[in-house]
Formats: structure tokens, sequence, C-alpha cells
């Protein structure tokens, strides 16, 4: 048992003298120096050229400051604590704003308790500061000298130079890391002791990881499933793995997960967080297994309401399915009842209702007799009871579906979206029953397009020139990246025309605090729309009526610019529009 509380204080702490940006000009970015391998170090040198002087050479995961990657190709002009000079492009990572870049922390004691540090690695150096305890090792210069960060009496971070002679008891960390398999396959072994010949468990391709020591060639030690330090109790189990099986700088988009979804088998009380009561139907995720055991998350990372711990096999239910980014995957769609409460099955249930009251898209990831476990896009999971909720048991279809004029009735393969389309001039319509619904364009003066919803059961009935096409993953436009936390960009832009599905082309706004739609400059005819799918199949709010957008606003019904909340099962419709998505607070 392990207090990640601790854990996450020391983190902060170490991330307090971690130097800040300084914006030295216009496109200063922050990055970490990454060698594909961590124990390898990397050059600071005076001029962007590999023969030049080298002012020190620095370990992976040293913070940098780049002020400049277009001083010549392959190189970036870089300041480390109070040093500035060229290194390759090759060997950094740039910070996410969202996602830090994974961070070696390197640290060494003094000695004799205390040292003074040296403006330049040399004994008549200036005296910059006398330090003491620890400091975090930055960089080498030669055999004799460490570059190094640390704190004064007065709390003041000081950079400077100390003999190595000076120091000892030198380690390594990363804060985090992925356990990756360099052979293939879908799991890897940690082992008891350093020789790595008794396996003690294994954990699957994806789990995250805090590194405790990777100071020597072929081995690290870990803390594993290592997932995000929270203030509950969490187990983690320590041990060695291979060095090569360990991705250190990348970023959690670009970890694909294998972990194992799985549902407990049984009500459970988690052996060491008693607090947390797990229902007998409920989603967790198993990031690894030993001695008869299963390593289980349950909760949410994203949502910072999660607790891991060691579980009986029996006491779940593999699923067969992998959980991405040690998340329970979608089981179905569903609707919530208007007013729709969380159920506190018992005191200290991780059931973080959301605050959803409308007819709203969600996901099931669980169920029980009388409840469903469901989330909304990144929202932690949250139990409602089964009456009233609207189970969707499909959204998009595995293959693409054209049918034209002709009656027929939706069987369970057929439901899900369908695009109406009706050509420019030409006229069709759609009839549905069950519910009863009409859609319909006659004589379009450009192609007619309206997406919508069709339950199992439904007598459709297509007249005219209409045409349906069953909605597929890739038949629907997409605003890429799914999430722009997933980047290193702070929006994404999209210009044109297209419709887009909340929650599946497009992310809903509880990751996205600023939605701005404005038309085309120059352009005469700019049209936003916002509607439900579900609109006519249950009643839902219709949401915005088509709105035209003009740049020459004249008070009435148009505007230039139109900022927008979005929800999952509604689509945005825009025509000669530039979407600008803003993520954090813009």
């Amino acid at each position: 048992m392990k207090k990640w509380l601790t854990a996450a204080l020391c983190a902060l702490v170490m991330l307090a003298l971690i130097p800040s940006a300084r914006a030295k000009d216009f496109g200063t970015y922050k990055a970490v120096v990454a060698n594909p391998v961590v124990t390898d170090r990397l050059n600071l040198r005076i001029k962007p050229d590999t023969d030049s002087e080298s002012l020190g050479r620095f370990y992976s995961g040293t913070p940098v400051t780049v002020a400049d990657d277009g001083i010549r190709e392959g190189w970036a002009l870089v300041t480390i604590g109070e040093l500035t000079g060229y290194v390759r492009t090759e060997y950094l990572m740039r910070e996410n704003r969202n996602y830090e870049a994974p961070k070696l922390f390197s640290t060494a004691r003094l000695k004799k308790g205390s040292a003074y540090l040296r403006s330049a690695p040399e004994g008549t150096g200036e005296q910059m500061g006398l330090v003491s305890g620890f400091v975090y090792v930055l960089g080498d210069v030669g055999d004799d000298w460490r570059y190094v960060q640390a704190k004064d009496k007065y709390d003041s971070v000081l950079y400077g130079y100390v003999r190595t002679s000076e120091l000892t008891d030198h380690a390594t960390a990363i804060e985090m890391a992925y356990l990756w398999p360099a052979r293939g396959g879908d799991r890897v072994t940690v082992y008891a002791e350093k020789e790595l010949k008794t396996a003690k468990a294994f954990y699957y391709a994806g789990a995250p990881v805090r590194v405790t020591d990777s100071s020597r060639a072929g081995w690290a030690r870990v803390e594993c499933p290592g997932v995000l330090p929270e203030e509950d109790t969490t187990v983690t189990v320590q041990g060695y793995v291979k060095a090569e099986d360990l991705k250190v700088f990348c970023q959690p988009w670009e970890v694909m997960s294998r972990a194992k979804a799985g549902l407990a088998a049984r009500d459970l009380t988690l052996p060491e967080s008693p607090h947390v009561f797990v229902p007998k139907g409920a989603a967790l995720v198993v990031a690894g297994e030993m001695a008869g055991k299963y390593h289980i998350i349950y909760g949410n990372a994203f949502s910072g309401l999660e607790v891991t711990d060691l579980v009986d096999q029996n006491d779940v239910v593999l699923t067969g399915e992998t959980a991405d980014r040690m998340i329970p995957p979608r089981r179905a769609f569903a609707l919530l009842p208007q007013e729709a409460g969380e159920i506190p099955l018992k005191d200290g249930t991780l059931d973080a209702y959301a605050g959803l009251t409308d007819l709203t898209l969600c996901e099931i990831i669980g169920e029980g007799d009388t409840w469903y476990q469901m989330r909304q896009a990144f929202r932690p999971g949250f139990f409602v009871e089964k009456e009233g909720v609207r189970v969707v048991s499909a959204l998009m279809h595995d293959t693409e579906d054209i049918r034209g004029a002709g009656a027929w009735t939706a069987a369970e393969k057929d439901a899900g979206l369908w695009v109406l389309t009706v050509e420019a001039g030409k006229s069709g319509s759609v009839t549905l029953k069950n519910p009863d619904a009409y859609h319909g364009a006659e004589s379009p003066a450009e192609d007619y397009r309206y997406t919508f919803y069709i339950a199992p059961g439904t007598e459709v009935n297509a007249e005219g020139d209409a045409i349906l096409t069953a909605a597929t993953e890739g038949s629907l436009q997409r605003l890429l990246p799914a999430h722009p936390a997933d980047t290193y960009s702070d929006r994404v832009v999209f210009s044109g025309s297209g419709r887009f599905f909340c929650d599946l082309q497009l992310p809903e706004d509880a990751n996205y605090y600023s939605w701005r739609v404005r038309p085309i400059p120059g352009s005469e005819d700019s049209w936003l729309r916002v509607s439900s799918i579900f609109t006519d199949a249950c009643g839902a709010w219709d949401g915005v009526e088509a709105v035209r957008l003009a740049g020459d606003f004249d008070g009435g019904a148009q505007a230039d610019i139109w900022y927008l909340d979005l929800f999952p099962g509604q689509f945005l419709e825009v025509t000669n529009c530039i979407i600008e998505i803003y993520y954090g607070n813009g």
C-alpha cells in the first residue's frame, strides 16, 4: 500500500524547481531533452555545429526553453538553467500545453552536507551561493564537474557547477513512462530482482509506471501500475523490467493501451480501499496480474476519481475487450431521461454525477439489475436508474448502405444514423413511423442533407429523389484531433462547409471552453445550424434553427460571430464558415 498523496506532493516540489519558460522571442516553447536511450546525454554547443565546443552534456528529461528552432535546419537555440547554446532538434520533445513531457529527475546528495556553487566549471569560478542537502543534476562537464540546480537558504533557485567528487548517491527517477514490449506481444514481465530471472507479475502494454531507478543499462526499477497520483490510498507493485520495454518520451495519446476490460463478478469492497464499493456489473480495468490476483483500476484517470487494488481473479469477468488509455470501453449509447438523478449505491461509491438533466447522449459502460453505469466524454462515471433511460443500440454502421425510394422496416442491423440527401433541383422526402416524423426538401437550391436516427422497428418510407445512406465512421466529416489536448496546438480550425456529429466527429463542450463560428471573409452565403438527431425520435430540444451569418451585420436575424455550446447527440452544420475551437481559456 502506498500513499500517492506523498508522491504527488514530492512531484509538485520537484516541478517547482523546474525553470519557467523565458519568453525571449516570439515562438518560445518548453521542451525536454529526449534521447531514445534515457541514459544517453545531449551536448549543448556554442554554435549549431557538431564540431563546436560543448558547454556540457545534459541528461534526458532535462527541461529546456527553446528560443529559436529555425536558426539552422536540425538545430535549436535553447536555454538550460543559465546556459544558452544549440542542441539537435531530433533529441528534443516539445511540451504539450495540457500534458507535460516526461521529466527524468537526476538527484545527488552533497557529501559534506553543503557546498558552494561555482559560476564556471573550474576551482577559481565565482561562488554563487551555499547550497545544502541534495541537488538536481542537469548535466556533466567532462568528468570533474556537474551542472546542477538547487535552492539556497532563502529558497531561491540557483544554477551552477559543483565538483563530481562533492556528490554522492546519484539517482534518477522518471515520473511517467509506459510499459511496452520491445519484442512484440501484449504484456511486459515484471521481475522480483535486478537479475531479471524470477517473474513477479505481468502487466499489459501501455500500463503507466513510475520509474524509480534507470541509472543502470539493461534494466529499470518501476512502480506499477503507476496511475496518476491521487489522494486516495492506492496499491502499487514494485519490481524490475527490461529497459527496452519502457516507452518514456511520448504523450498519452501516442500509447494504445492493451489493458483488459472487465466487470465486477460480485459486489466488491476493495481490500486496501475499504471505503470504495464496486457493485456487481460495474466496469473496471485490469492493468496486470500476479499470483491469482488482478491489479485493477476502478474509476477514471481523467476525472481525478480512481483507485487501484489487487483482487482475486474470480472476482472479475474479462469481457475480451481492451481498455485504451486505461478507461473501460463503451458498451452502448443511451439517452438520459429528464431529471435523471444519481444512485448512491453505497457510501463512498465513485458515482460523481455529471449533473445532466436534459435528454443527453451518454455511454453505458456497466450494468446492474436496476441501474446503468454511465459516463459522458471524459467526465467521471455515474450510476442512474434504468427506468426512463433509452438505450441506443448503435449509432454508426459497419458498412455503408444506400437506399432510394421505397418502404421498409428497420431491423436491428439498420439501427443508427442515416443521412438523407436530395440533389439540387430535385425533390424528395422521408417519413418515419414509430415515432412519426417527416424529413424532406423540395427543389433545393443546393444539395440538401439531413441526418437522423432510425430505431429498430421504425417504418421508413422514402419518396421522390430521396437517397438514404447509412452513416459509418468514415462517411461523416470529422474534425481532428478528437481532443485538442492530444496535439501540441491550443486550437483546432476548420474552414468550409460540413456536418459534424458531436461526441464522434466533434468533441462536446465539457472539454472545449470556447467555440466560435464566423463566416468566411467575402462569403455572401454563410449559414449555421445546430440540431439534435433525436429531435423527432424522443422530443429532445431542437437546438438552434438555421441562422445566416454575414459580415455586414444588420442587427436582424444575422450575426457575424456565434459562440456555441454543443452536447453529445447534436449536429453542427456550417456552410462557408470558419470554426475555431479554443482549448482551455482560449
